[in-house]
């Protein structure tokens, strides 16, 4: 093997464990956040929603935050889960615009 490959290997590798740590807080973080959820009644339950209406729901929202980045206003401290009542126009103008910005990225 190439020496050069070996040093990029054990370079990459390098990078990858440092972030194991983070990895392993955030992973703790995320169960004590769902743990504590659960005990405040305020994650519904998965047979109360479709997959469908879940998916809708955080295309919409991954859209409207970004919305309220650039322009904001009408900010809420709780914003009600909208159910089945967005338009499919909506869903599908916010599913366009993730898209070109995440093919903008990559």
């Amino acid at each position: 093997m190439n020496n050069s490959h070996k040093t990029k290997r054990e370079a990459i590798w390098f990078l990858v464990r440092e972030k194991f740590p983070f990895i392993f807080l955030s992973i703790f973080a995320g169960i004590i956040t769902i743990f504590a959820q659960k005990e405040g009644d305020a994650l519904m339950p998965l047979y109360e929603m479709t997959l469908n209406e879940r998916v809708s729901n955080s295309i919409y929202s991954y859209t409207l935050y970004l919305w309220k980045t650039f322009i904001p206003i009408n900010f809420a401290i709780f914003y009600p889960h909208p159910g089945n009542t967005l338009s499919i126009f909506h869903l599908f103008c916010s599913a366009v615009l993730l898209l070109a910005i995440s093919y903008g990225v990559f």
